[in-house]
């Protein structure tokens, strides 16, 4: 007996309750990617996150990961209360997606601080530029973004 494949083999379909897909017959949703094989969707963050989730392994086929082809400016001069953007250029299978980030959290928050990514291009604008002095370890001080796979 195999569970949640789409087939009902134990004649009263009872393999096929409580999946987390559906058929792909019913039509699948936006929020779906539709398995190869035409017999299942499978939640859109499935499609290429390194698990086959789908019975064909479709959702795994022809993923590319993430390669930053425009890496963002390192040095930016700004004077105190200016506005500064960044961008970012990635590419990747499916369409990435630029999380700018800050010692592991926000940059700043909206609406002083937005971000939007689209097409794999990521960019941050900054609004009232400000700097503050601190003495931290180096190391402990990190800037960077996170570039995900954009679920449409």
């Amino acid at each position: 007996m195999w569970l949640c494949d789409g087939d009902d083999d134990c004649g009263d379909n009872s393999d096929e309750q409580a999946c987390s897909h559906r058929a792909a017959s019913d039509g699948c949703a936006t929020s779906e990617f539709k398995c190869r094989d035409g017999r299942q969707c499978v939640p859109l963050s499935f499609h290429c996150d390194g698990t086959n989730d789908c019975q064909d392994g479709s959702d795994e086929i022809g993923c590319v990961q993430p390669t930053i082809v425009q890496p963002p400016e390192t040095n930016k001069q700004v004077h105190a209360g200016g506005t500064f953007q960044l961008t970012c250029k990635a590419v990747a299978v499916p369409e990435p997606y630029i999380n700018w980030r800050l010692n592991w959290g926000p940059v700043c928050d909206p609406p002083r601080c937005t971000q939007h990514s689209e097409g794999g291009l990521g960019t941050l604008t900054v609004k009232n530029a400000q700097y503050v002095l601190t003495s931290i370890h180096f190391f402990f001080f990190v800037f960077y973004f996170l570039i995900f796979f954009r679920k449409k």
